[in-house]
């Protein structure tokens, strides 16, 4: 338990960090003249670079453990933050997101470090910490970003770096190396997750749990990744953009915090009365209605308010904070124990291929076809994934 607290914390802060950035960074490059297209892929270039990079140090994580694969990965993330703060060009954004992403072998050594420390029975309680961080993370980070940016862009960037350092201190003094010399592997393979597929091709029920869940990724992404511009153009066209990511740091926290309380709170009650699959698909059902609540904004001839957008946000928050934990207890409850590691890493994989695939399709949908078009774009996606888990769904042991 307490190697588990450790990780988390130091996770957690580093999550901060990354959270502050969230509502600056497409303000701050339209600073620098960034279009709408370069401002949206400014937010999607780090999912891609760290998609790529996974496998990378998945291996060296093995070979030389998680411990110094974590503080790596942190000392760039302080790097990166650096970059961002002394930026002055478009291209200085785009290369302190790059060597973001490039440096993002620290969460996934945590995951695995958790595997590490945690039995069978209890990894999936252990794994979840993962995702208290990122929600926490995802509530202060937004919101104290979009408060520092009131003063310059750089303030956000240092700060996020300061709460990276001090992960990288915390953990440097504080976490223990949880994989042994002696269970290291010096000749293992390097091997994306995402590979994983061929060994659960064969399932159709996990095939399907995992291909719905990598449709909601991709819309889910696409809604991050345009939000800001959406905003903006659609309901604060005109304003200065430190005000502009100011507004957005608070919705994306009142978002965040709704995701957060059901995944934490609700979610074990509804899933005993109501099981996991009609869960996942009333929150898709949410989502659904959250996107065609940014295109009804879109389509609006009035102009409408940032109150109008709360309401919509309620559904985003609440059905992502439906959908994200019951996926992943779906896909687990269909295999027995010996394919879990196959059956999460492809669920992994997909997902981080849906954060390459969302990011990109939204960015070129709101500069090349309309400003709505990535939310219709996703409202295909979730109307997808409900059809996916139709039918019978027997899990493991029934």
């Amino acid at each position: 338990m307490a190697s588990l607290i450790v990780i988390f914390f130091t996770v957690f802060i580093d999550l901060i960090g990354f959270g502050i950035i969230i509502p600056i960074l497409q303000p701050y490059g339209r600073m620098y003249g960034a279009s709408d297209l370069e401002a949206g892929l400014l937010m999607g270039i780090f999912p891609a670079v760290q998609f790529f990079v996974i496998p990378v140090w998945g291996w060296l994580s093995q070979r030389y453990g998680r411990k110094p694969i974590i503080l790596v990965g942190l000392f760039g993330t302080v790097i990166s933050y650096v970059i961002l703060a002394m930026a002055g060009s478009l291209a200085m954004l785009f290369a302190g997101r790059i060597f973001a992403g490039i440096s993002a072998g620290n969460l996934v050594a945590a995951q695995a470090y958790i595997a590490d420390i945690t039995p069978p029975d209890k990894r999936a309680h252990g794994m979840s910490l993962i995702g208290i961080a990122f929600g926490l993370g995802f509530i202060l980070g937004p919101t104290i970003g979009g408060i520092l940016s009131q003063h310059s862009f750089a303030l956000p960037s240092i700060v996020a770096a300061v709460f990276s350092a001090v992960a990288f201190l915390f953990g440097l003094f504080v976490l223990v190396e949880s994989l042994p010399p002696e269970k290291r592997q010096a000749h293992g393979p390097m091997r994306h997750p995402i590979l994983d597929i061929s060994e659960v091709a064969s399932d159709p029920a996990v095939m399907r749990v995992i291909l719905a869940n990598f449709l909601f990724t991709v819309a889910f992404s696409a809604w991050e990744t345009v939000f800001v511009l959406f905003v903006g153009e659609e309901v604060m066209p005109g304003v200065e953009e430190k005000v502009l990511s100011g507004r957005v740091g608070y919705l994306f926290a009142f978002a965040g915090l709704l995701s957060a309380l059901v995944q934490g709170g609700g979610i074990r009650h509804l899933v005993k009365r109501h099981g996991e699959k009609p869960l996942a698909q009333a929150g898709f059902v949410l989502l659904i209605l959250g996107c065609l609540g940014f295109v009804a904004i879109s389509w609006s001839d009035s102009n409408v308010g940032i109150g109008a957008l709360l309401p919509v946000l309620a559904l985003i928050g609440v059905g992502s904070g439906l959908v994200n934990p019951t996926a992943s207890a779906m896909v687990s409850r269909l295999v027995g124990p010996d394919k879990q590691g196959q059956v999460f890493g492809a669920f992994r994989g997909m997902g981080s291929l849906g954060r390459v695939i969302g990011p990109v399709s939204a960015a070129f949908l709101f500069a090349s076809v309309a400003h709505s078009a990535p939310y219709l774009f996703g409202v295909a996606l979730l109307i997808g994934a409900i059809l996916l888990l139709v039918g019978d769904m027997r899990y493991h042991g029934e």
